[in-house]
């Protein structure tokens, strides 16, 4: 699924088609039965195709890809399966989607995403970021407002957001430019952060703690990990086990 800007009051949607039969004559024939579906009023526009239903009971790999332009004030909500997901340009979105990578920018307003078995890149965000992600890395930058992450059995990047509340397992989190509170849940992740304006509350085992640059107080507990923190405005506690 791939989803640009287009004009004011319109939506259009192509549809690409790929089948895999052995003749191409059999793959034409059962081309032609895949179908654009479009239902909705003026103020709600539903896009998908028909791949259920013929694909219910046949032996056919067949992709279908969706490329679709939408007004910039549009807020969008994709259900994607087996497929990359690419959206820029609009107001708002709402995504769910696996195996394969998400792409998500510029974007005026927030952005709720679920990802599994794919990575992730979100950047230029216009409000607040609620992302759960599962079996890929993670990148996220420019991103205004407020940001929850949850990410497991992957590396996550942040550069340049507001405040984050961050759960990690199984993977590294780096963090660079954090304009708020800094707060870390981790397990089995190395944790690094730079330039923090808030706080920082970070926890996690069986790697180290690194810390730069926070403009207020810093709690850190590593359980068999070393804690290192540098130019700290506020008070510092610091917590360590094995290291």
């Amino acid at each position: 699924v791939r989803v640009t800007p287009g004009a004011p009051g319109v939506v259009k949607v192509q549809l690409r088609k790929v089948v895999f039969l052995p003749t191409e004559e059999k793959a034409r024939a059962f081309a032609d039965r895949i179908e654009l579906r479009l239902s909705g009023d003026g103020a709600l526009v539903k896009v998908g195709t028909n791949r259920d239903e013929i694909g219910r009971g046949q032996d056919v790999g067949f992709e279908t890809h969706l490329e679709i332009e939408a007004p910039a004030e549009t807020a969008v909500e994709i259900r994607s399966e087996h497929g990359r997901v690419d959206l820029a340009g609009v107001a708002s979105a709402d995504v769910v989607s696996s195996f394969d990578g998400v792409s998500v920018e510029r974007l005026t307003g927030a952005l709720k995403l679920e990802s599994r078995n794919g990575e992730v890149r979100a950047s230029g965000i216009g409000a607040g970021l609620e992302l759960t992600a599962r079996h890929g890395n993670v990148e996220v930058s420019d991103v205004t407002g407020p940001s929850k992450l949850d990410v497991e059995h992957g590396d996550l990047s942040a550069r340049q957001t507001g405040p984050l509340d961050v759960a990690i397992q199984y993977g590294g989190f780096d963090a660079e430019g954090v304009a708020g509170d800094l707060v870390v849940r981790g397990g089995h992740a190395g944790v690094r952060a730079s330039d923090v304006t808030g706080r920082a509350e970070v926890e996690t085992s069986y790697e180290g703690i690194h810390l730069a640059r926070v403009g207020g107080d810093v709690r850190a507990k590593a359980e068999h990990g070393e804690v290192t923190a540098e130019d700290v405005a506020g008070s510092l506690f610091a917590e360590t086990s094995h290291e």
